[in-house]
């Protein structure tokens, strides 16, 4: 039985898809599949495919480019693997990549989800700050806290859940898939540099940017409903979206989430996260070296929220 399956789209993808499909052969563990999705490429992307005489690659030609979202589908609906892997055309893997994912969900039957942490191929950290799984579920209502090309899971969800992608949220599909996974199963980030993940001005992030940038607005609201049990007001989606400064609204969205976590650990980190979020991104800089001992992180919020009426 193949034990994972890693999905790798690709369109037009002759610059770095060498790499990238070597990263995956020289891996430690070998009891995989490399399904590689050629959505109607115009370039040589098909040749250099092909120039990989390996038993454990399959191939999907398509003659016409559907898009990168039905192509990450169609490698859920045929991966053979207990668990799928994913890595983009202008990604790597580092060669012990599977095999210390393999071995965490082995070893961790309630977790369905892992990610690693991820560096550019500059060296530079992408991603490299270890949270467990609580904290790692509060983080989406923040930002999508794993990198898509770093993602192991298992397939047996998948299944038993119909999840996939969802091409109505291209861009940000990832981001939705994690948060639906994290509904029913725990999530890690091993601490280990697994992934290398490349920059440059024909990705997704750049080529894309203001669509994705309203992608995950959309499905950022949703998840704040969803742990909150309610709709939000127009008010309350201007102060997450665009973090407009409201002081009762804030407070009362602060305090509303707050009372329904079910631990200290998840109250103090999602107060922490939430006060560093909306204070950073209206850039009142200043007010981080604001310490007072004693005070509870609300009081300082309402403190900060107050300075800026000076």
């Amino acid at each position: 039985m193949i034990k994972v399956s890693i999905i790798l789209p690709v369109f037009n993808a002759e610059k770095y898809l060498r790499i990238s499909i070597a990263s995956i052969l020289k891996q430690t563990f070998d009891n995989f599949e490399l399904i590689i999705i050629n959505d109607g490429s115009t370039d040589s992307t098909i040749h250099i495919i092909y120039s990989f005489q390996d038993k454990r690659i399959r191939v999907i030609n398509k003659e016409e480019n559907e898009g990168y979202v039905k192509a990450l589908n169609e490698g859920l609906k045929i991966a053979n693997g207990e668990f799928i892997a994913r890595l983009d055309a202008d990604d790597s893997s580092h060669p012990d990549r599977l095999q210390k994912q393999v071995q965490f969900l082995e070893y961790n039957k309630e977790y369905g989800l892992v990610g690693s942490y991820v560096i550019d191929f500059e060296g530079n950290p992408i991603l490299n700050s270890f949270l467990d799984s609580v904290q790692l579920k509060l983080e989406f209502l923040f930002k999508n806290p794993f990198v898509h090309s770093s993602i192991m899971f298992r397939k047996e969800l998948i299944r038993m859940y119909e999840f996939k992608y969802d091409e109505f949220l291209t861009y940000a599909e990832d981001y939705k898939l994690w948060f639906e996974i994290s509904k029913v199963s725990e999530l890690a980030i091993i601490p280990y540099v697994l992934t290398k993940y490349r920059k440059h001005e024909s990705q997704v992030s750049y080529k894309f940017k203001e669509t994705q940038k309203k992608r995950f607005q959309q499905i950022n609201i949703e998840i704040w409903e969803h742990y909150l049990g309610r709709v939000l007001s127009d008010i309350e989606k201007d102060i997450l979206i665009y973090k407009t400064i409201n002081s009762s609204c804030v407070i009362k969205l602060l305090n509303e989430f707050t009372y329904k976590l079910n631990s200290e650990e998840s109250v103090e980190y999602f107060q922490k996260r939430f006060i560093n979020e909306y204070v950073v991104l209206r850039k009142f800089e200043r007010f981080r070296i604001f310490r007072v001992s004693g005070l509870s992180f609300l009081t300082k919020f309402f403190y900060m929220l107050n300075l800026k009426r000076l």
